[in-house]
């Protein structure tokens, strides 16, 4: 179970950085949206 449980940590904070990436990079992109 102990296994179990640390692969759902690790996909929870993998997916957590995910989606502060996608934010940086959809903030970056909006700026270079308004470049063009």
């Amino acid at each position: 179970m102990a296994p179990f449980a640390r692969k759902i940590i690790e996909v929870i904070v993998y997916t957590a950085m995910l989606i502060m990436v996608l934010i940086y990079f959809t903030g970056k992109g909006i700026f270079i949206y308004e470049g063009f």
